[in-house]
């Protein structure tokens, strides 16, 4: 679980871009079924109605060898020239549907490729750094977006805070990163959060070239009330070096 819930990709491939694409993909294979089943009924009534007319066509040729009132031979004839345009119709109908079956078909097949393309892309980026943890009855997830950094510039990545349970948590952050020669380091800001949020850590590199550990220092609910401390959250970390 941990594993799924560290992924994370560039701003160009995000897992939002592959959900909505997913959604399209399934509207649309709904769309194929639902075409494919009126297909279905419609052939169904077609076969009946070519059933009618060779009924009606049998009667029709009976009574034309036969004498008969002309009440009843106007009637067999205005039935048979309804069940054959009603055959023409069936005909015509299951043609129309059949064709836009195929560009449904066409269009699904396209956007089936598009999904996996872009699947494919978003696995083939290298997983970054993550830590996963649960304390006091929250589920934490801390990512970084790169973990080698040339120089003193921002760090940056996301924090995913839900109830056990899955109910997101309304509330706050502190980061720190702590210089594993020093062992001190600083601090950012409190950064809010309602489930997830995206974080940049600015200029935290204050003791220049070296390994760090990157880390939630504290977590407070939405009234300004400790839920995890230092204590509690410094042991998940993420390592990441500088220079």
């Amino acid at each position: 679980m941990g594993l799924m819930l560290g992924y994370q990709v560039n701003d160009v491939l995000s897992s939002g871009k592959i959900s909505s694409l997913q959604e399209t993909v399934d509207d649309h294979s709904a769309m194929v079924t639902a075409l494919e089943q009126q297909v279905a009924v419609l052939q169904e009534n077609y076969t009946k109605v070519q059933d009618d007319l060779a009924r009606v066509t049998e009667l029709y040729e009976i009574l034309q060898n036969n004498a008969v009132l002309r009440s009843i031979y106007d009637e067999l004839l205005e039935d048979y020239e309804d069940a054959t345009q009603e055959r023409d119709d069936a005909i015509d109908r299951v043609s129309e549907l059949e064709d836009q079956v195929s560009v449904l078909e066409e269009e699904y097949d396209e956007l089936q490729d598009s999904y996996f393309k872009l699947w494919n892309k978003y696995n083939n980026i290298r997983v970054l750094s993550w830590t996963y943890f649960v304390v006091n009855g929250l589920e934490v997830n801390l990512t970084t977006t790169e973990l080698e950094y040339d120089t003193n510039t921002n760090i940056e990545g996301n924090v995913r805070i839900h109830h056990v349970g899955g109910e997101p948590f309304n509330g706050t952050f502190v980061l720190n990163l702590r210089s594993d020669f020093y062992g001190a380091g600083t601090s950012s800001g409190e950064k809010q959060i309602y489930g997830e949020a995206e974080y940049t850590f600015k200029n935290p590199f204050i003791f220049g070239t070296g390994t760090y550990a990157l880390s939630i220092s504290t977590i407070k609910d939405a009234e300004g009330n400790v839920v995890a401390g230092i204590a509690q959250l410094r042991e998940y970390s993420i390592k990441i070096n500088m220079g």
